[in-house]
């Protein structure tokens, strides 16, 4: 999870920095010409180069020799040569550090400690009180810290640290982030792991963490159970409402639709089926909550934004977003303060804290259920149609998979561009395969 600086820029705000500092002479266009042509050849990955550079700059410019030799240390981190690094960090002047420099500096020495078999210097470095953390510096400093705290056998926190830096990463260093998370987890072991479950409020965002942890040990983690004061399914006495028992409705419930062009008709008929299961509902005297529409405009930033307002407004039960992206937005929240049905699966695994639900299919368990369906009727043998996108891709690698394991055959595959109406190529190419099959198109 390392990220390449953009040097040019900030070695030149360094030294306008510098040159402000009483004491110190500004930089002489010398100066400033070789600290660009280092900077130029640090975003060009010849880093050891660059660190040379430096490390010279440092030797003609005392005053600023510091701020250089931090560069080039930094550097060689980029080259993986911390021990060329180490006796550079180790000459640099702390007091001479403007802005983020001596944060920086001491994630180097935390690096270098983790190193050098140093666990507790490094948790030092990376947990000190009252240092504000420059928010791009903030995943490399927890994820030194959680290296920190696995070195040093304690597991629960480099766990709970890496759950921290969840929200802070995105692609494959999230992907790599929760599995590490989970893997710490398990070290705590079945006992450890109940025993702080249950001292946790529900909607502690610790919790399906430690569920997941449990699961990966062979635990079957049980769903909390409604409180019911009669039998499941009791109908209630009272002005003749048809309502039984373990039946609650919140008093105040919002839903979250996108309202922009690209998502206007899927999410009118969305909200024309809403409202008609809620108003067929006084025919059975239910109780119903006064519901609010909300627009999520069809982004991630946009679903957020709609859920919190929804809360501020005093929603006790939230409906929504829609699209995956949406999804993934409103359960990466660090809490979930009023519980949420969402209507899609987010696209990245979110584990969401407790208190929401997804109502959607994924496009595996869609094009599963397609051959299920298929073999039921005796339908033993397709050819698949799908679309260029990754949903069909899906869908249609779980078909076959499914298909063949119920001892079904996939003669053949075609695949067509999104959106398109023209089905001619692959009819004829079905035709010229095998004329005795009849096409069978997996979700796209």
């Amino acid at each position: 999870m390392r990220s390449y600086r953009a040097a040019a820029i900030t070695v030149l705000f360094s030294l306008a920095l510098s040159a402000c500092v009483p004491g110190i002479k500004p930089p002489s266009p010398a100066e400033t010409a070789a600290a660009q042509q280092a900077a130029a050849l640090a975003s060009q990955g010849q880093f050891d180069q660059a660190a040379q550079a430096y490390l010279a700059l440092a030797a003609q410019n005392p005053g600023r020799a510091s701020h250089y030799r931090l560069l080039a240390a930094e550097d060689y981190r980029q080259e993986d040569a911390l021990d060329r690094a180490a006796p550079i960090i180790a000459s640099i002047d702390r007091t001479q550090l403007q802005g983020d420099e001596p944060v920086r500096l001491d994630l180097l020495r935390a690096e270098i400690a983790l190193r050098q078999h140093d666990p507790a210097t490094a948790l030092r470095l990376t947990s000190q009180p009252g240092v504000s953390v420059p928010p791009a510096l903030q995943p490399r400093q927890l994820e030194l810290r959680a290296q920190a705290m696995a070195a040093s056998h304690d597991y629960w926190g480099a766990g709970r640290t890496r759950v921290q830096m969840d929200g802070l990463l995105h692609g494959l260093d999230r992907t790599q982030n929760r599995t590490q998370a989970i893997d710490l987890l398990t070290k705590e072991g079945v006992d450890e792991l109940k025993q702080r479950a249950a001292a946790m409020h529900p909607g502690d965002r610790m919790l399906p963490w430690i569920n997941e942890a449990l699961t990966r040990l062979g635990v079957v983690v049980a769903q909390a159970q409604p409180n019911l004061g009669q039998p499941v399914g009791t109908l209630l006495p009272g002005a003749g409402a048809n309502v039984r028992q373990g039946y609650k409705v919140p008093a105040k419930l919002a839903l979250l639709l996108p309202e922009g062009n690209d998502f206007a008709g899927v999410s009118q008929a969305i909200r024309e089926g809403f409202f008609a299961a809620y108003f067929n509902a006084a025919s059975n005297h239910a109780p119903r909550p006064s519901v609010r529409v909300y627009d999520s405009v069809g982004t991630p930033d946009g679903a957020v934004k709609a859920y919190q307002l929804a809360v501020a407004d005093g929603a006790q039960l939230i409906v929504g977003p829609l699209t995956r992206g949406a999804v993934g937005a409103v359960l990466a929240q660090s809490s979930l303060p009023v519980p949420v049905l969402a209507l899609n699966h987010p696209d990245n695994d979110t584990l969401p804290a407790s208190g929401a639900t997804e109502f959607a299919l994924r496009p595996e368990t869609e094009g599963a259920q397609v051959a299920d369906h298929m073999i039921e009727r005796g339908i033993t043998r397709a050819y698949v149609i799908i679309s260029d996108d990754d949903f069909a891709k899906r869908a249609a690698g779980a078909f076959k998979a499914e298909l063949v394991a119920r001892g079904g055959q996939v003669v053949g595959q075609a695949q067509i561009t999104s959106g398109s109406v023209n089905y001619h190529s692959a009819i004829a190419g079905l035709s010229m395969t095998d004329s005795s099959t009849t096409p069978a198109p997996a979700p796209a």
